[in-house]
Parts: C-alpha cells; structure tokens; sequence
C-alpha cells in the first residue's frame, strides 16, 4: 500500500498549537491586567499625596478656617466641611479619605492631615504656623 502524504497539519498538531496560543495570551493578559491595577494604585497614591500637600500649603497662606476652606476650593475643587475644627473628605474618584484639623483659635495656627488609601495609613503630620512641623 502506498500511502500519500497530504499537505496540512494533523489534529493533535492543531490541538498543541491552539494550546500554546492561549496559554500566551492568558499570560500576557495576565501581566496587562496586573499592570492596569499597580498604574491605578500609583495614581490614586499620588493624588492623596497631592491633596495633602495642597492642603498644608492652603493652610499656610490662610489666616482663617474660612479662607483655608476658599484657598482648598481652588486649589483642589473640593468642598469641604469643617465640624468643630475637624473635616473628613473622601474622593471617590481616587479612593482615599483624609482627615484634616484645624485650629486657628490657638496662640499659633495648628494644622494636621491624615490620609488613608486603601486601608492604609499613607500620610500623617502636623503643622504648627510660626513653630515648624
């Protein structure tokens, strides 16, 4: 018996062939994926950074709670609301709250910020105006 060879590939051929193909490309897909969520977590990181760091500077340039709660409106666009001298903010957007508080009746304007992303403390400190940090 002669046997022809026919052009082609055989089923398992195709079988580990297609195998392989996915195994790329859940792998690839994989590290893209991982790659989207770390870029997400930097970002929200540095805009709660970014926050604080606005935050501090509104508070040194303002010589009432009112103007801090103006100068933060135009730095940051954000509404905030102080009750006795304390203010929770959270941003949706970038998944962090923040607590800030106030204190301009003392002898020398004290300022705190503490900022949570993701459970985590990220930022806390204190600012005392005419005393340093």
């Amino acid at each position: 018996m002669n046997k022809h060879k026919k052009g082609g590939f055989s089923l398992m051929e195709a079988v580990i062939a297609l195998t392989i193909i996915v195994l790329v490309s859940v792998t690839a897909l994989t590290v893209v994926l991982s790659s989207f969520s770390a870029k997400e977590t930097e970002v929200g990181k540095s805009q709660a950074q970014s926050f604080a760091a606005n935050a501090w500077e509104c508070f040194k340039v303002s010589d009432t709670q009112a103007e801090f709660i103006e100068n933060m409106r135009f730095a940051e666009g954000a509404e905030l609301t102080f009750t006795e001298g304390v203010c929770n903010y959270t941003s949706e957007e970038y998944k962090f709250t923040a607590e800030i508080t106030l204190n301009y009746a003392a002898q020398r304007p004290v300022f705190k910020i503490s900022v949570i992303y993701q459970d985590k403390e990220l930022i806390t400190f204190s600012y005392t105006k005419g005393g340093g940090e």
